[in-house]
């Protein structure tokens, strides 16, 4: 899994010294009302001795490991703080702002292809349109679809069309999938889909050309 170490030298006035810390990003990029994992070291100072703090969502210690989880709850800025307890007390080392994305809209597939060619046994063999985040690995990040309309063309006149309520083929098509020939094409559009956040897109068609 790809990282991006974010490395801050951060000048605390109050103690008269530098004090440094990092924070390593899955993927270098932060999702709003995603679990976020960060993990944040500082030279010097014991991670049971760390307190993290943020002005956006939540942040809290991951019960399996060392790291932390932000789940930010809107977007923009996340200021994020850390300081650490000695004496009793707890010793501010610094604070840093993070860049929060919305959850990017997917792309929709079917059979792992967003268009070209499919072989025709390969087609009938699908069950479902399925929303596609690249590099997205939250599972909580996945779009759901919702509907879409199956149209089916030979010789260029439509012969099939077919609202779909549901991701999954309902029983008529799948009628339609299993009357489908060689030389047809396939166009699955008007493709909704809602996210974890109960937004909603209209994602790009899915046009296939079936083969042998």
């Amino acid at each position: 899994m790809q990282k991006v170490s974010v490395f801050l030298l951060l000048l605390c006035s109050s103690y008269g010294y530098a004090q440094t810390f990092t924070m390593t990003v899955d993927k270098g990029v932060l999702y709003v009302f995603m679990p976020n994992q960060v993990t944040i070291t500082a030279p010097g100072h014991s991670p049971y001795s760390f307190v993290v703090t943020t002005d956006n969502g939540k942040i809290e210690k991951n019960e399996h490991n060392d790291n932390y989880i932000l789940s930010p709850d809107k977007t923009g800025i996340a200021r994020v703080s850390l300081g650490v307890r000695t004496a009793g007390e707890i010793k501010k080392i610094g604070t840093t702002e993070f860049d929060i994305k919305p959850i990017p809209i997917p792309k929709a597939e079917v059979g792992r292809k967003t268009g070209g060619q499919i072989r025709l046994n390969e087609l009938r063999y699908q069950s479902c349109v399925i929303a596609s985040l690249d590099g997205i690995v939250f599972f909580d990040a996945r779009w759901k679809v919702t509907k879409f309309t199956l149209v089916v063309e030979r010789n260029n006149e439509d012969i099939f069309s077919h609202k779909n309520y549901k991701a999954c083929f309902d029983e008529t098509s799948k009628n339609i999938l299993s009357r489908i020939q060689v030389g047809d094409k396939v166009n699955i559009k008007d493709i909704s889909a809602i996210s974890p956040v109960k937004s909603t897109a209209t994602l790009q068609n899915i046009i296939l050309e079936v083969i042998e």
